[in-house]
């Protein structure tokens, strides 16, 4: 048979849904967050497994793409193993979604490069703030800057994304294991 080399990494805890929350940062005498991936005029509330926030942005407007990459690759710096990928590379589920959304790729498979996602989020940032999708610009960072932390191969890396719902399907449930497991043990 042929041998195929396969690298399979999951961040539980950091998945899209999850850093969109971890970014926040809580005011104390103000009762709110803040982010530091939104401008201090934008203000909304997300929720986000049964819990209610009320959002500030913090950044000037200016440095808004720089401030949030830099908090963004502190935390993924501080939580995911950085490793060295050679071969070609797939992403499936929210990486697709937000290519998808952000008018990077136009069907269900195709091989952009890591510095879309950048560019993309660097235009996401100039454009008007949607209280619909107040992510849309932190969820484009935050790719760029996972996947240019793990992939470390140089010049202009590439990845294909695809939609594959089902691993989305999957990934869900495990999450919500994992989330259970310290009260599962306890109990």
């Amino acid at each position: 048979g042929i041998e195929r080399h396969f690298y399979n990494q999951s961040h539980l805890d950091f998945g899209l849904m999850e850093m969109r929350i971890k970014i926040l940062i809580f005011n104390k005498h103000i009762s709110t967050f803040s982010s530091p991936c939104h401008s201090t005029a934008d203000n909304f509330s997300y929720t986000y497994i049964f819990n209610d926030y009320e959002i500030t942005g913090s950044s000037p407007k200016d440095d808004i793409y720089k401030l949030c990459l830099s908090a963004v690759q502190s935390l993924i710096a501080e939580n995911v193993n950085k490793v060295t990928i050679k071969q070609p590379m797939m992403a499936i589920s929210f990486f697709h979604e937000t290519a998808l959304e952000a008018k990077l790729i136009s069907n269900t498979e195709e091989c952009i490069t890591i510095e879309k996602f950048k560019n993309a989020a660097i235009q996401c940032f100039s454009q008007t703030f949607e209280v619909s999708k107040p992510f849309r610009c932190f969820d484009l960072v935050y790719i760029y800057a996972l996947l240019n932390h793990l992939i470390n191969v140089g010049g202009n890396p590439s990845i294909t994304v695809k939609n594959y719902n089902i691993i989305s399907d999957i990934s869900w449930a495990l999450g919500a294991d994992y989330l259970k497991l310290p009260t599962i043990e306890n109990n």
